[in-house]
């Protein structure tokens, strides 16, 4: 009885119309399109989750990723060079599609509004942050 319903099932799908389609000329051409729309699919979802690892930069070591995977500047060592910016912390966040969500920058120099704008324009060069996605605060002593 169990080997009928089999047959029977396997019939009714021998007989469906998409395996009627896919036997087609046509059917080989489509089916093609698919795996290649599928595989695109799977490629693009792929890169896509390497750009969520991102990290914390500090002066001990860069964890900031480009799109790529392959390591950036510290950008706290570059920050930490500008005058009067001192001991220099940041902190990139990028949301699970890889934008850009924002920056914190913890400087020892950021009780001066010179410096505060000097690192403003770098981090914002560097990240390609908008001024109001960039917040600068004065490092704790």
């Amino acid at each position: 009885m169990k080997a009928d319903n089999e047959r029977s099932l396997w019939e009714r799908v021998r007989q469906s119309a998409a395996v009627r389609y896919l036997k087609s000329p046509k059917g080989p051409l489509v089916a093609a399109v698919a795996v290649a729309l599928v595989a695109v699919m799977i490629y693009t979802l792929a890169n896509l989750r390497s750009c969520e690892s991102r990290g914390t930069i500090s002066g001990g070591g860069s964890l900031w990723h480009t799109a790529t995977g392959g390591s950036d500047e510290d950008l706290s060592g570059i920050l930490s060079q500008i005058e009067g910016a001192g001991d220099t912390d940041v902190l990139v966040t990028y949301d699970k599609s890889g934008t850009l969500v924002g920056v914190v920058v913890v400087s020892e120099g950021a009780r001066d509004q010179a410096v505060v704008v000097k690192l403003m324009r770098a981090v914002s060069t560097a990240t390609g942050a908008k001024v109001d996605q960039i917040e600068i605060f004065e490092k704790n002593k």
